[in-house]
């Protein structure tokens, strides 16, 4: 199908859409209008009522605009067998498409209205926009011709303004209320008994109005009815049957009324000579207010009983449920809570909720509750409360702030189920499935679930586990000579000792017999340093069994062989590292027992390569073999602006050592600290040398700072001492962070770089993308800069996920009012790319190498 023969079909649809419905709202319309010029308006003058426009208004609320043309076509066809000429019935057609077009949308157009009319606002805002702003345009339109021809003048055209605007207005505050409220219940069915009463009641109403407006009973009755008797029927009517069962009576009563006033019969029998019927107008639309008033009224007096109830009914659910009052005073509780804490109603309101803590939370836990209930609305976790016998128990509890429309806290309620029985049967099942019943270590069962779970996390994370397998020395003999039972005491002593070796995350158990599996998790990224610290708690673990055992009366010494296999990610399956571990072990008892073996013997190297690096890195220290580079950065216009030292080792065997060697070995011994702050004032100290040199003195010299010397307690402290003993401006010193730094404590972290910063020094953020950036605390740090790490510049030009990096990273920084500079860059193509992207500071081979200060020029 081609793109013309698409869009005619679309046309045609759209043009067709529904047009059975266009004709059945056109002949409702029609011949509702017949109906009315023959009951209502027998006489062929104006009406006062004219039920066509609230039709009309309810369909488009219901249906929409597109049921315009069925209305169009309706009012046509009206006029035309009312015998009016052409252009009077166009002219009225027109005028009263306009005003219900309008009318819908007045309503409509902000959303606030609801067709349903579910609330009196609604109805009220029927009646004055629909039938009162809308129809007054539209009566203004359908009198205008009378006024243009000269037919009428002023005076006329504004009465038949007027008359035109009620008859429409009285339409729709009586018809479309009664066509809304019931075609959004038309799917609703009554039965049996529940129609007795409705019909008695609208029986009654229709006798009421029959007597009052059409004259029944007259010359029965000694005094003439009352216009107040419809009034209370209406009254009932809205309190039996509500808004549906108004509308259907205060309708039938205007048809009544209309009626009786053409007939010159009951109530209004002279109003056409008196007002035309305008007094009748005021009435009906009076009644039809008090009713749905009242009716409005009555249903939500129901609403609200009947959200009573099912709270009420919801309150005595299973769940214990206490309330209180905003200062936390007990107001009520339903009986679940009497079942599980064992106290009344009448004990327990007036008091605290106190009264039920077990002391097993201390104060911390209720801060961190009531932190969370504050902050956010609600808490919910397990707790451990006291029942009224002190029996101590365990539930669930959910505790909710409930606000005013002000926001201010009034109540509180708590909801919590007694989990004791769940909690014991779910530890004792553990016991027997997860644990070794004679050490209470986790059993083979166990371990290898955490073992899987580990590789998975290592997998994801980058960092290296170790397996550690420990087999007692000799415990065969201790078993045959002094007996099993004191093998099993051994075995628990030995189980007692393991944990106290390790951390609180890692996890210990006994596979059986005398062999035990540590397992350590996040050990670093490097295996050389994940070994290394696999091996400190090796050791430990080898001190700590070397220690006498108390068996009964004697004491005994034993010692363990360890075997160590690292694993990262699901490189290799469990059962193979179970088995290296094994080998591992067994080479440690084949060298002699009582010792510490790695699977791999380049690992065991790499630990011995690196025990001499941090010896040697001690000595470097203490014998000043440390030195700074300079490398320049440059703008946008290679003008030199400032520069980074970089700290260089140069070894005395070995030439240069690489910071990426030295740095990590230094930041896990803690040598960072003494080397930083050389390096911070050997910095400070060149750049007081700059001072004096009008070509450097405005030079702006950048520092490396790790983590664990900027979180040292009296780093700001050190930073002002240096800059003041050296006396240089501060401004020129910037300091280079690392996105680690921002993953603990980040309160800390800015109170520190806010006194700092408030001297004048600059902060950047190093290596920005690298790591663990929270553009949450980014804005809330006191930056300067952020630097684009080299491995972001290095394939920028080739690769579309780094250009696409570097691109955020400069919107990121421009968005956060930051300069934006490049390392590494080595090409023109890379510095023009980053400039047009917006970055116009650069550092890299491209504009110079580290260089020492002697070689360093501007």
């Amino acid at each position: 199908m081609n793109e013309a023969t698409l869009t005619n079909t679309s046309f045609t649809r759209i043009f067709f859409n529904g047009w059975l419905k266009q004709i059945c709202v056109a002949l409702a319309y029609c011949a509702l209008g017949l109906a009315t010029n023959l009951y209502f308006n027998p006489t062929g003058t104006l009406s006062i009522f004219w039920p066509g426009s609230g039709f009309a208004l309810a369909t488009i609320l219901i249906g929409g605009r597109r049921y315009l043309g069925g209305l169009f076509l309706g009012m046509l066809v009206l006029g035309a067998l009312s015998n009016t000429s052409f252009f009077w019935t166009l002219t009225d057609t027109c005028s009263n498409i306009i005003e219900v077009a309008l009318g819908g949308w007045l309503l409509t157009r902000d959303g606030k209205f609801r067709p349903s009319l579910s609330s009196m606002s609604d109805y009220l805002r029927l009646l004055v926009v629909g039938g009162g702003v809308a129809n007054a345009a539209g009566s203004v339109l359908n009198a205008l011709p009378f006024l243009l021809s000269g037919d009428s003048p002023v005076a006329n055209f504004l009465e038949h303004s007027k008359l035109y605007w009620m008859e429409d207005a009285l339409g729709v505050a009586l018809v479309t209320p009664l066509i809304l409220f019931w075609w959004q219940n038309s799917t609703e069915r009554i039965h049996g008994r529940q129609l007795v009463e409705p019909l008695f009641i609208f029986s009654l109403s229709f006798i009421a109005g029959q007597i009052v407006f059409l004259g029944w009973l007259n010359e029965y009755l000694s005094y003439p009815p009352k216009d107040y008797w419809m009034f209370l029927y209406v009254c009932g009517v809205a309190i039996k049957m509500g808004t549906r069962g108004v509308t259907l009576v205060v309708l039938m009563v205007a048809m009544q009324a209309i009626v009786g006033a053409h007939l010159h019969v009951g109530f209004f029998s002279h109003e056409i000579e008196r007002s035309g019927l305008q007094n009748y107008w005021a009435y009906m639309l009076v009644l039809s207010l008090v009713g749905m008033t009242i009716a409005t009224y009555v249903s939500n007096i129901k609403q609200v009983s009947n959200s009573l109830g099912i709270a009420a009914t919801a309150f005595e659910v299973q769940e214990g449920i206490i309330v209180t009052d905003a200062r936390g005073k007990i107001i009520r509780v339903n009986n679940s809570f009497s079942k599980i804490t064992g106290y009344t109603p009448e004990e327990i309101i007036g008091r605290n909720p106190s009264i039920l803590n077990s002391g097993r939370q201390d104060a911390s836990f209720y801060e961190a509750m009531w932190k969370s209930i504050n902050t956010y609305g609600v808490w919910s976790g397990e707790i451990w409360n006291r029942r009224k016998s002190y029996e101590i128990y365990s539930e669930y509890l959910t505790v909710t702030a409930v606000k005013d429309s002000s926001g201010t806290v009034t109540n509180y309620v708590g909801a919590f189920a007694d989990i004791t029985k769940a909690k014991e049967a779910e530890e004792a099942i553990n016991e027997l499935v997860f644990f070794d019943p004679l050490t209470k270590l986790s059993n083979r069962r166990l371990l290898q679930d955490r073992l899987f779970q580990a590789m998975s996390s290592s997998d994801r994370s980058g960092q290296v586990g170790a397996l550690l397998f420990i087999d007692l020395d000799n415990f065969k003999t201790i078993n045959d000579t002094l007996g099993h039972a004191r093998g099993d005491q051994l075995l628990q002593q030995v189980a007692i000792r393991l944990k106290s070796c390790v951390r609180l995350g890692d996890t210990v158990a006994r596979l059986g017999g005398d062999e035990f599996v540590v397992l350590l998790e996040d050990l670093g990224e490097q295996a050389v340093h994940a070994a290394a610290q696999a091996e400190v708690i090796g050791e430990k673990i080898l001190a700590t069994l070397n220690q006498p055992y108390q068996l009964g009366s004697r004491d005994l010494i034993n010692t363990p062989s360890i075997g160590v296999s690292l694993f990262n990610g699901h490189q290799q399956l469990s059962t193979e590292l179970f088995k290296q571990a094994d080998i591992a072990m067994y080479q440690a008892k084949n060298e002699g027992r009582n010792t510490l073996r790695f699977f791999d013997p380049k690992v065991q190297l790499a630990i011995n390569k690196r025990v001499t690096l941090e010896s040697e890195l001690r000595s470097a220290i203490v014998c000043h073999q440390f030195f700074l580079y300079y490398q320049i950065q440059v703008d946008h216009s290679k003008r030199i602006f400032g520069a980074e030292a970089l700290i260089r080792w140069v070894h005395p065997t070995r030439n240069l050592v690489s910071p990426a060697e030295f740095i990590p070995i230094a930041e896990e011994t803690g040598l960072i600290l003494p080397i930083g702050k050389w390096v911070l004032d050997t910095a400070c100290a060149q750049l007081s040398a700059w001072q004096l040199n009008e070509t450097t003195r405005d030079l702006i010299l950048s520092v490396n700072v790790s983590a664990k010397q900027f979180r040292q307690a009296d780093f700001a402290a050190q930073v002002k001492e240096i800059i003041q003993r050296h006396g240089i401006n501060p401004t020129r010193l910037k300091l280079e962070l690392t996105e680690s730094i921002l993953l603990d404590n980040m309160e800390r972290i800015i109170s520190t770089m806010n006194e700092i910063s408030t001297i004048g020094v600059r902060f950047a953020l190093d290596d920005f993308g690298t790591g663990y950036s929270s553009l949450q605390y980014l804005k809330k740090l006191p930056l300067y800069q952020l630097k684009i790490d080299q491995s972001f510049v290095k394939d920028l030009i080739v690769d579309t996920s780094d250009n696409a990096i570097v691109n955020t990273i400069i919107a990121i920084a421009h968005s956060l009012n930051l300069e934006v500079i490049a390392e590494g860059v080595e090409t023109e193509e890379q510095r023009q790319y980053l400039e047009k992207a917006g970055c116009t500071q650069y550092q890299g081979y491209l504009f110079g190498k580290p260089v020492p200060i002697k070689e360093f020029k501007v």
